[in-house]
């Protein structure tokens, strides 16, 4: 099971690439978020696909989404339901799991019919 949210944080200064991502293996929740200073490596972001490579202290983790279909949702705006936002749930998504400093994947696996939401400019997102 895995949930993955990176987005543009607001903070007092200007702003940052935020994260958070939950990877359960085998009774095992693998955290890689901004907070516990997992990194990104890679972010690759188009019309159809979604690329994401990060880090931690111990693991690696790479997951490559294909968007597929979907359908314009309504989003929160301020106090009310307003934007559009472009949702799918018919996605396939790869993903690898790696212990730090080995190639051979701990896990492997394809997920179909995965959830999957790009929305607003993900250019501050890639450049991180």
């Amino acid at each position: 099971c895995i949930s993955a949210s990176v987005a543009k944080i607001p903070w007092f200064t200007g702003a940052f690439r935020g994260f958070l991502v939950g990877f359960l293996l085998d009774g095992t929740l693998h955290r890689f978020t901004t907070y516990l200073g997992a990194k990104i490596d890679d972010l690759q972001v188009t019309e159809t696909h979604m690329h994401l490579k990060l880090h931690n202290r111990t693991h690696r983790l790479e997951i490559d989404a294909e968007k597929r279909g979907g359908a314009l949702l309504h989003a929160p705006y301020e106090q009310s339901m307003l934007e559009r936002v472009a949702e799918t749930m018919t996605s396939t998504i790869q993903l690898r799991f790696y212990e730090q400093g080995s190639d051979v994947p701990v896990f492997e696996g394809e997920g179909q019919h995965t959830c999957l939401e790009v929305q607003g400019n993900t250019d501050f997102l890639v450049e991180g």
